[in-house]
């Protein structure tokens, strides 16, 4: 798999959301690596399972389970394994997006950390994109809604909910994306007006009149501080893919829906 591909952007929230990064990571690369038909010889196992850098035992339980949920076929005749594709499997999962992000061989050794910056980075389009529909609303300039700068904010809150994990979780996955440099993270902060030395008192009738949230509220060099949303700067690439928007639009209830992933 020496070009580039794309992984459907549903897959990648799926094998967070059902604790399953290792199955996919072992369905996508069968599927690439061996053209979607592959044997099973001999020490091939370990020579998949170390491509992965996962134990024999491991790549075992993924192979055992793809197979269970038919992901991948036995042909009985020939002992040959076939991975279905993308679109079978967009109707087995009843797929409500066609979006997808670019892959390469490089990015099994942090596959984690790569489906959770695809996943920070579909999401943050998908807010970005309201957030402009919004603004032409209200008749904004052009300018600002071709801003070529794809740095946007995607609240840990937010996260947690897509994923149903809890906000300390989507705060680690941000930073293991960070880690693995595929995306940038700014921290925010924003100075509140208010002395150093108000009050207790003061400071609560502050932030509740202000609707300010006293997690968020900081000392930093003898100041206030509101700490905003992170500023997340992403380097993949969420595009459409063809085949499959092509197949699911000709479905009977397909709705392209972006929320319900």
């Amino acid at each position: 798999m020496s070009e580039r591909k794309s992984i459907p952007i549903v897959l990648c929230v799926y094998a967070l959301k059902q604790h399953r990064v290792n199955m996919i990571m072992v369905y996508v690369y069968l599927k690439y690596s061996c053209d979607g038909y592959f044997m099973l010889p001999k020490g091939s196992i370990s020579c998949h399972a170390s491509a992965l850098k996962l134990s024999i035992p491991t790549f075992k339980k993924q192979l055992k389970e793809l197979i269970r949920l038919k992901w991948i076929v036995i042909n009985g005749k020939r002992k040959a394994y076939r991975v279905i594709g993308f679109v079978s499997l967009a109707k087995k999962l009843k797929f409500e997006s066609y979006k997808a992000v670019e892959f390469e061989q490089k990015n099994f050794q942090s596959f984690k950390e790569f489906i959770i910056a695809s996943v920070l980075t579909y999401f943050m389009e998908f807010k970005r994109r309201n957030e402009r529909k919004s603004e032409y609303s209200k008749r904004c300039s052009i300018m600002n809604l071709l801003s070529p700068s794809f740095s946007h904010t995607l609240p840990n809150k937010y996260l947690a909910k897509v994923l149903n994990i809890s906000i300390s979780t989507a705060s680690e996955y941000k930073q293991l994306a960070a880690d693995a440099g595929y995306v940038k993270i700014r921290k925010r902060f924003s100075k509140l007006p208010i002395p150093i030395t108000i009050p207790r008192k003061g400071l609560i009738a502050f932030l509740q009149e202000t609707r300010i949230n006293p997690l968020t509220v900081r000392k930093i060099k003898g100041s206030y501080f509101e700490q905003k949303p992170d500023l997340i700067e992403s380097k993949l690439e969420i595009k459409t893919k063809t085949n499959l928007k092509k197949a699911l639009s000709k479905q009977k209830n397909f709705r392209y829906d972006n929320k319900r992933l």
